[in-house]
């Protein structure tokens, strides 16, 4: 069993990195990331909310490997400091089951599952980050300048990640729901998160 303070520890580093690499001031479809992150993925926020965010988070760790993840509830955390924030950390005694029940505590009124707000998750490793905005179903992965993206595409797979960018106006695949964004909020996106072909 490892110690607490152990465990304490790498949940404070887990903390620090899931906002880290995020502007807190901004959002989607503005660069929301600092520029030591890049290789963007987006996907369906509602995956973060579902008991299988468990298994997507363990592979993740796996890769880096890494021992805990924090999911940090941006609007209910002023001041972001670890001793106030509103989080959830995944790690070795996180099972889906359990994960799913803290998200439901606390009711509709309450409860994560039911709040449409922004949310970052990272490591303590901090290899890579996600960032999401519930009321606009996006969420972005994003991976530190460096790290080799390609170690994650069979995570990145099971969520149905896409790049935005391609040739032309295939910005999206035909079909994904992200093809039904405003044309607006798509060049927003394409100009801050284009990834090279």
């Amino acid at each position: 069993m490892e110690k607490a303070s152990s465990i304490e520890s790498v949940r404070r580093k887990a903390f620090a990195h899931s906002f880290a690499y995020v502007d807190l001031d901004r959002a989607l479809p503005e660069r929301v990331f600092s520029s030591e992150v890049s290789n963007f993925s987006f996907f369906e926020s509602d995956f973060i909310f579902a008991p299988d965010f468990v298994e997507l988070v363990s592979g993740l760790l796996r890769i880096e490997g890494a021992r805990s993840c924090c999911l940090l509830n941006v609007a209910r955390s002023k001041p972001i400091d670890y001793e106030h924030a509103e989080m959830i950390f995944i790690d070795s005694d996180m099972d889906a089951n359990r994960f799913f029940e803290r998200l439901k505590e606390g009711g509709a009124s309450n409860g994560w599952l039911y709040d449409i707000g922004r949310y970052c998750c990272s490591s303590d490793v901090g290899e890579w980050a996600i960032y999401c905005e519930r009321a606009e179903d996006l969420a972005v992965f994003a991976v530190r300048d460096g790290v080799e993206s390609a170690a994650y595409g069979s995570i990145l797979e099971k969520v149905h990640a896409q790049k935005v960018g391609g040739t032309g106006d295939a910005r999206w695949r035909v079909g994904h729901p992200f093809s039904r964004i405003l044309p607006e909020w798509q060049d927003k996106l394409l100009e801050n998160y284009g990834n090279p072909s």
